[in-house]
């Protein structure tokens, strides 16, 4: 879309439409899966050299998703707890500090149940540690629909729908003119078949 379509569709049944900031978030999701999905492409000595770039520049996005993006593929694709542990420091800051991003609210930040009962026993405490903080961030970003977004998706992943439920609501009421945040939210079904459509 680009800003004329933009600035020409305004509204469908009384939501907002994407404006010029939502197009460039979106841009950035999409870059953002990716890096992701190039993650999962890397041989552990890259994923030990971006280790190493981050203890210079912990700020690197770039360069954290890329090493979930290694992690996740290690732990889903070999049952690595190693990788899961790995992860950790990662998906911990993503969630302090990029809550908002749309990947903090994908499988990519959460925990794939293991197939065995002593790695599900390890990774409750890796969950168990990952919660605390998204409990901080709902706390810490009332102004922000986004992370109780993700915050939603991650316990909802993790068969907490209550909590999950409550968060989706909360971040529907705080934006509730954004179509987008509503769908990811579960909270809107739209009939494509509708005329309107």
């Amino acid at each position: 879309m680009n800003s004329d379509e933009i600035d020409q569709a305004e509204t469908v049944e009384g939501y907002k439409l994407l404006d010029e900031q939502d197009h460039q978030n979106t841009e950035t999701t999409v870059e953002d899966y990716r890096t992701l999905d190039s993650g999962g492409k890397l041989s552990a000595d890259e994923a030990a050299k971006l280790e190493l770039v981050l203890k210079s520049d912990e700020g690197d996005v770039n360069a954290r998703l890329l090493l979930i993006g290694f992690y996740f593929h290690e732990k889903v694709f070999r049952g690595s707890l190693s990788a899961y542990q790995a992860r950790q420091p990662h998906l911990i800051w993503m969630v302090d500090n990029q809550p908002t991003r749309d990947v903090c609210g994908s499988p990519y930040l959460s925990y794939v149940p293991p197939s065995s009962i002593k790695t599900a026993k390890k990774t409750a405490k890796l969950y168990s540690e990952a919660k605390e903080h998204w409990l901080k961030q709902i706390d810490n970003r009332d102004g922000k629909p986004q992370a109780l977004s993700n915050a939603g998706h991650f316990f909802e992943f993790h068969g907490e729908e209550k909590l999950a439920n409550k968060l989706f609501a909360r971040a529907v009421a705080m934006a509730p003119d954004d179509l987008l945040l509503s769908i990811k939210c579960g909270l809107t079904k739209i009939d494509f078949n509708d005329s309107g459509w």
